[in-house]
């Protein structure tokens, strides 16, 4: 209020006194307002009217510092691609390589049981536990036997290379090939064709049929061990 000048004070005062004698004289107060009272009316009033002022001055200020950040349009955003991994491209072959199928084809002889040839003949002695004819014992048969003519050959039934050749009490003259896992005996033969460490294919002669001392008729003595182990010829074999 010391800033504000005299004569506008006194300007106000004096209006404010001829209010209140008009309004005491139409009879809208029974009383005129009392000087003091009227002079604090204004200060209270002009006191008003500056904190309006400050207030507003205050908002005004503040709303310049306010800096409003445009938003980005949709079409200038940058949009990062997600990471690709490159692909490489690999050409396969259209053709599998004769040497593979070979590998295959040998592979597939050594363990299918397909891979062993035929043999002809009725068997008489199948393997496994059987009442021996001449012994009359209980007696493992190692193997089976065929029946044939004397002298007839007796063909490899796999290709192989002769490991052993001796002469059993059991199983007479036998030759031993072995094929990979596989181990083939051929007994009761009367002669024998190939020699110990040769090469045999399947279907070569290996001897002529014989007999033995336990099994005196004419026959050959199948036995096969895989994995050292005696097993039934007729499970990889196949008969007429």
């Amino acid at each position: 209020m010391s800033k504000l000048k005299m004569p506008a004070l006194s300007f106000i005062t004096l209006h404010l006194k001829r209010i209140n004698a008009s309004l005491y004289k139409q009879g809208f107060s029974q009383e005129r307002i009392p000087f003091k009272t009227l002079y604090g009316g204004v200060g209270l009033f002009v006191l008003a009217s500056i904190l309006v002022a400050s207030v507003l001055l205050s908002i005004h200020s503040k709303g310049q510092n306010i800096v409003i950040i445009p938003q980005q349009d949709a079409e200038q955003q940058v949009v990062v691609p997600a990471q690709v991994l490159p692909t490489e491209k690999v050409d396969l072959p259209q053709t599998i390589p004769d040497d593979a199928l070979q590998t295959v084809s040998s592979q597939r002889s050594s363990e299918e049981p397909s891979s062993f040839r035929e043999i002809k003949g009725e068997v008489k002695v199948n393997f496994g536990w059987y009442l021996h004819s001449l012994y009359k014992d209980w007696r493992f048969h190692t193997g089976i036997d065929v029946l044939g003519i004397e002298g007839q050959i007796v063909p490899a039934i796999h290709g192989g290379q002769v490991i052993d050749i001796y002469q059993d009490d059991n199983s007479g003259l036998t030759v031993v090939v072995k094929h990979n896992n596989y181990q083939v005996y051929y007994g009761s033969l009367s002669k024998i064709t190939v020699e110990k460490g040769s090469l045999i294919h399947a279907g070569q002669g290996i001897g002529k049929m014989g007999n033995c001392t336990g099994e005196p008729y004419y026959h050959l003595h199948l036995a096969i061990k895989k994995n050292n182990d005696y097993i039934d010829p007729l499970l990889v074999i196949n008969k007429e």
